[in-house]
């Protein structure tokens, strides 16, 4: 890995490290924005949730008990490239579920709606 491109990794794993603390405000992933693969598992009776990225698992958050929300923007005011091939697992649902290819994401964590299932993972709010 060049250090170019283990700089553009880090920052953009402090962004999304960031993005997960920073409840309630949305950040955006850094510049220059390009083909990441990562996916995300949460376990919800653990509180736990990681970024998997290549080889590497990072811990976001070991108080993650909440429902996880998640949210794109298809038309965003965000300019550059898409993130492309992203996904999430939870703790019911060990498949990967691919996520719209996006400019941006969002994720945080709230109480569960008096709708949601008992089982409910990811909220697509």
């Amino acid at each position: 890995m060049t250090a170019q491109s283990l700089l553009q990794m880090t920052l953009f794993l402090l962004s999304l490290l960031f993005l997960v603390q920073a409840h309630p405000a949305s950040r955006s992933f850094p510049d220059p924005r390009g083909l990441y693969h990562f996916c995300l598992y949460w376990n919800r009776h653990a509180g736990r949730l990681h970024l998997l990225y290549g080889k590497h698992d990072f811990l976001l958050s070991d108080n993650a008990s909440s429902l996880l929300c998640f949210q794109h923007r298809e038309e965003s005011l965000v300019q550059g490239p898409l993130l492309f091939a992203t996904s999430v697992t939870s703790w019911w649902s060990p498949q990967n579920i691919s996520l719209p290819s996006a400019a941006n994401f969002t994720f945080s964590f709230h109480s569960p709606s008096h709708t949601a299932a008992h089982n409910a993972s990811v909220d697509m709010c």
